[in-house]
C-alpha cells in the first residue's frame, strides 16, 4: 500500500515539495539577508531596552518582502484542493477503489494508509514551515514592528492547525461528493470562506484591555499602532 500510495500521488507530492523548498530558500535568503540588516543599524542595542531609536527605517525597507511572505497563508489551501480533496474522490470517480479493495487488504487498511502517508508528510512539512517563520521574522519582533503577533497566521502552531484543517475538510469534501473537480471547488470555497469569517469575529474573542501605553506587558497583542488616544478615548 505504501508504494501504491507513492504512485498515485508521487506527482502531487513533487509538486508539493517543490513549492515547500522554494519558500524555504527564499525565507532563508530574506532572511540572512534581514538579521544582517537589523544588526547592521545598531537595532539591536535599543530593542527591548525603552530607547527610542529608528527602528522604523529597517522594517520599511523590508516591507515589500514581509508583505509577499504573507503569501504562505495561502498553502493551506492549496493543500486542501489539490492534495486533499481529489485523494479519496478521484478514486471512486475513476473506480480504482474497487481494484484495491477486492484484494487481500481491508477498506480500512486502504484508506488508513493513504490519509496516514498523507497528513504525516503534510504535518511535518507545515511544522517545519511554521518553525522557520519564527526564526525569519525575528528582526521585526525585535524591531517592535506591527507587534509581535503580526505573523501569527504564518508561524509557529498556526500553520500546522490550518493545514490539517485544509486535509481535513478536503478529504470530507472528497468522501462526500466523490467527484474530483467539484469536491476542490467545494474544498476552496468553505476554507476561504471559514478564514474571512474567523478573521472578522477573531477581535470579539475577548474584550482588548485598556491602559496607560507604560503599561502594556510583554507579549501584549496591541490592537491598534497608529495613533495615541487620551483617558476618552479620543484620538489624539
Amino acid at each position: 500500500m505504501i508504494w501504491v500510495t507513492w504512485a498515485q500521488h508521487r506527482r502531487e507530492a513533487l509538486v508539493s515539495g517543490l513549492l515547500l523548498a522554494v519558500a524555504a530558500i527564499l525565507l532563508v535568503i530574506t532572511g540572512l539577508g534581514m538579521a544582517a540588516d537589523f544588526h547592521r543599524i545598531g537595532a539591536t542595542a535599543c530593542s527591548g531596552s525603552g530607547v527610542p531609536c529608528d527602528s522604523q527605517a529597517f522594517p520599511l525597507r523590508w516591507h515589500r518582502v514581509v508583505t509577499a511572505a504573507f503569501a504562505l497563508m495561502a498553502l493551506p489551501a492549496l493543500l486542501g484542493v489539490f492534495i486533499a480533496a481529489p485523494l479519496f474522490s478521484r478514486e471512486f470517480e475513476q473506480g480504482t477503489n474497487l481494484l484495491a479493495w477486492s484484494q487481500s487488504i481491508t477498506r480500512l487498511r486502504w484508506a488508513s494508509t493513504k490519509l496516514g502517508l498523507i497528513a504525516g508528510m503534510v504535518l511535518v512539512s507545515a511544522a517545519a514551515l511554521g518553525v522557520l517563520v519564527i526564526w525569519w521574522h525575528a528582526p521585526l519582533d525585535l524591531a517592535n514592528f506591527d507587534g509581535p503577533w503580526s505573523a501569527f497566521d504564518i508561524e509557529g502552531i498556526a500553520p500546522v492547525a490550518y493545514a490539517a484543517f485544509a486535509l481535513a475538510l478536503g478529504m470530507l469534501a472528497g468522501l462526500g461528493i466523490r467527484r474530483a473537480v467539484p469536491a476542490m471547488a467545494l474544498t476552496l470555497f468553505v476554507f476561504v470562506g471559514l478564514r474571512v469569517f474567523i478573521a472578522q469575529i477573531r477581535p470579539h474573542f475577548l474584550s482588548p484591555v485598556s491602559g496607560a501605553a507604560t503599561d502594556l506587558r510583554q507579549g501584549s497583542w496591541t490592537v491598534s499602532t497608529n495613533y495615541y488616544a487620551d483617558n476618552q478615548g479620543h484620538q489624539l
